[in-house]
């Protein structure tokens, strides 16, 4: 895994999986106590679109 880190994000990509756990509490130690506004900006600043390359 570590030689192909890089490529993480760009070549490999990473799906949550919906039907187990909680995802979103990894963006933050404060998002499961934080404002639906404050929220909403943690992921846009987390998330990173794939631009398909």
């Amino acid at each position: 895994m570590n030689r192909h880190q890089g490529d993480f994000g760009h070549k490999y990509i990473m799906l949550p999986n919906p039907s187990y756990g909680d995802w979103e509490n990894g963006l933050s130690k404060t998002y499961s106590k934080a404002s639906n506004q404050d929220k909403l900006n943690m992921r846009e600043q987390m998330i990173n679109a794939w631009d398909g390359k």
